[in-house]
C-alpha cells in the first residue's frame, strides 16, 4: 500500500544521493540492484558500469557476466 511505496521511494533517495557522491562504489551497485529489480534494466546497467569502474568487485564480475550473457533478451551488448 502507501506505506511500501513511500518505504520504496525513501529508499530510491538515499540510495541515488549516496551513489552520487561517487566515494563508495558499493552504494552504486545497490542503487543497480534497485533499479534492477523495479525493472530499469537500462538505468541499472548504468550504475553497475559505474561502481564497476570504481572499483566495485562485486559489480566487475556482474559486467562480466553481462558482456558474455546480456542480462535478457532485449538488453545483450550489442543492444545496449
Amino acid at each position: 500500500g502507501t506505506s511500501r511505496h513511500f518505504l520504496a521511494v525513501n529508499v530510491h533517495s538515499i540510495l541515488r544521493k549516496l551513489a552520487n557522491q561517487g566515494t563508495e562504489p558499493g552504494y552504486q551497485r545497490l542503487l543497480a540492484e534497485y533499479y534492477y529489480d523495479q525493472g530499469g534494466f537500462h538505468a541499472s546497467l548504468e550504475w553497475e558500469h559505474k561502481a564497476a569502474r570504481n572499483g566495485d568487485t562485486v559489480a566487475q564480475n556482474f559486467m562480466g557476466y553481462y558482456y558474455r550473457y546480456g542480462i535478457n533478451d532485449q538488453l545483450k551488448p550489442g543492444v545496449a
